[in-house]
């Protein structure tokens, strides 16, 4: 997922009648696949992938009662956006422990105790901004609502990577991001450089580390998933820049 936002590929939510048991491609985007979710099991997604083929969900009761998925899952399911089409999240959650008591009921029963209602766009003020994007990023181990660092006061010293273009090479510059991967290709003279690729939401940068700084910043090299880095840009073409690192320290989200 970190290198379809690299490419500035969208990613659609978690969605019940949409989502399979892999990431697929729909009308350009990548939709987040069920087996995304944390908890989910085999068994469940065969059951919700068999009772869809035979008819779309309609409501969570519908859901509930055509499917054999557990509580907890079901809940998950909810609580990241699966049913968002059907109704609020806090109070499709509400539902879900009598749906489940009424699972293995006559389904006329179940019918009359729940009636159809028209489908609605959820916008509960509980399942919004920062909380929201915490529990996809439990859930689904994504960020798709909104970005951590959206919800992190910087001061003016930072740079956002999208605008490190705009930047003069030589420059001096302070950006902050999660780290999507570390590098430590061989080099001819046996130097060690590493190399590591950033994302902030913004867009994901190169930086380079050579041994000098890897000494100073030894005891953050490699242990934290969300680090500032203070450096110089280079340029090495036209589309080629990196920042050249002269200090790393751990960026600490509350």
């Amino acid at each position: 997922m970190a290198e379809a936002r690299r490419f500035g590929v969208p990613i659609l939510p978690l969605d019940i009648n949409r989502s399979f048991g892999r990431f697929t491609v729909e009308d350009g985007a990548i939709r987040i696949s069920l087996k995304q979710l944390k908890g989910m099991s085999e068994e469940a997604v065969d059951s919700i992938l068999s009772a869809r083929a035979r008819a779309e969900f309609t409501l969570l009761e519908d859901f509930i009662l055509r499917t054999d998925v557990s509580q907890p899952i079901v809940e998950n399911l909810v609580k990241a956006g699966a049913f968002d089409s059907f109704g609020y999240r806090d109070a499709l959650l509400l539902q879900i422990p009598a749906l489940l008591k009424l699972r293995h009921r006559n389904g006329s029963a179940l019918k009359a105790l729940f009636p159809e209602v028209e489908p609605h766009k959820a916008t509960d003020t509980v399942y919004c901004g920062r909380t929201k994007m915490l529990i996809e990023r439990e859930l689904l181990s994504l960020d798709l609502s909104a970005h951590p660092l959206d919800f992190y006061e910087k001061n003016g010293d930072f740079t956002h990577i999208k605008d490190l273009k705009s930047i003069d090479t030589g420059e001096t510059v302070k950006i902050a991001g999660s780290v999507i991967r570390y590098q430590t290709p061989p080099t001819r003279n046996g130097n060690r450089v590493v190399y590591i690729i950033l994302e902030d939401g913004t867009g994901v940068a190169d930086v380079t580390m050579f041994s000098d700084v890897q000494e100073k910043c030894g005891s953050i090299l490699f242990r934290e998933g969300w680090l500032v880095v203070e450096g110089k840009i280079q340029r090495r073409g036209p589309k080629s820049l990196s920042i050249i690192a002269s200090n790393l320290q751990k960026l600490e989200l509350s």
